[in-house]
């Protein structure tokens, strides 16, 4: 018998998901905290207002989201009384590859390692989203503030309120109005695919770092077209990094890479009704079994993995500081 879930977030990353969701579980209600934009594309389902989850009947509570899954957890806990152990997140799926929230958990992690009291530049900041982990730095943002919300019919698009014209500096990256060395630490995350050279920008971040100063950095390895038409570069591998940060004047304290080659095609995959249903014939009924059936056996493949991230992986994260 297949156990009975609230499926709460019913945005983006619900639609991807939702055949896989019906087809493992008994889905007995949608919830949201904007339950009345809940659009099921024409079902019937029951949409339960966070208040009520507890007297729904259910087995489990499923966050479908990846860019806030730890703030709802601690929410659907704190202010619903819903017992952590009845959550389950998409870490718990296992169709879920590792994406968002490894990116923002190691970056937090690096920014807790700044001494206090330092100054960090986030540059390219769009939403400012990891400010609320600055608190014991001085916290500046930087944007080139052109990219808005509003409505683009090209690639994916960012699916949020932009708010990056409310960013403390509007420049170009490549040529930010601060003073040389003035920076403790400058973070740049998922950024350097918008820009057409990102080479300057290396540049432009060592003049502004103080000697031995720390920059934190975080871009695809590959990626699909998306926050169009600012979008230059599919990707950077390896060596891109090592080598340009080298002749840009830094020394890799740490690169690492997360996904590989085979949770990589489980994601694309996953993105099939989706993408059917913009560029192709929209699927009827359920996820084809034969495509579920391959994921699985990708992702029995990708427990296993022997380094096949060095032909393609989702992002790179790399640490280093200034030489």
């Amino acid at each position: 018998m297949k156990k009975k879930i609230i499926v709460y977030g019913c945005g983006e990353i619900f639609r991807k998901q939702k055949m896989f969701l019906e087809a493992e579980y008994d889905c007995i209600g949608y919830s949201d905290k904007c339950i009345e934009k809940i659009d099921l594309g024409g079902d019937n389902a029951k949409k339960v207002y966070p208040k009520d989850i507890r007297e729904s009947g259910y087995d489990y509570v499923y966050i479908c989201s990846t860019k806030y899954t730890d703030e709802i957890r601690e929410e659907l806990n704190r202010e619903y009384h819903i017992p952590t152990e009845k959550i389950l997140t998409m870490e718990n799926m296992w169709w879920y590859v590792p994406n968002l929230l490894p990116r923002k958990r190691w970056i937090i992690e690096k920014l807790k390692k700044i001494p206090g009291g330092g100054l960090l530049l986030d540059a390219g900041a769009g939403n400012r989203k990891y400010e609320p982990f600055c608190s014991h730095l001085t916290y500046i943002s930087q944007d080139f503030g052109e990219y808005d919300d509003s409505p683009k019919d090209i690639g994916i698009q960012g699916g949020e309120e932009w708010k990056s014209r409310e960013c403390d500096i509007l420049s170009d990256i490549i040529n930010i109005p601060m003073s040389d060395k003035s920076c403790d630490a400058i973070l740049c995350s998922e950024v350097f695919e918008h820009i057409k050279n990102p080479i300057l920008a290396l540049k432009e971040f060592h003049r502004l770092l103080k000697d031995g100063g720390i920059l934190i950095l975080t871009a695809p390895f590959c990626s699909l077209t998306h926050m169009a038409p600012y979008y230059y570069a599919n990707g950077f591998s390896k060596y891109w990094f090592m080598d340009n940060l080298k002749d840009a004047g830094f020394e890799i304290l740490e690169y690492k890479t997360y996904g590989n080659w085979f949770n990589y095609i489980v994601k694309e995959l996953e993105r099939l009704p989706y993408m059917a249903e913009r560029y192709g014939v929209p699927l009827k009924g359920e996820f084809p079994e034969c495509v579920i059936e391959t994921m699985r056996i990708l992702m029995e493949q990708s427990v296993e993995n022997k380094g096949s991230e060095e032909v393609l992986c989702l992002d790179s994260l790399v640490y280093a500081k200034k030489r």
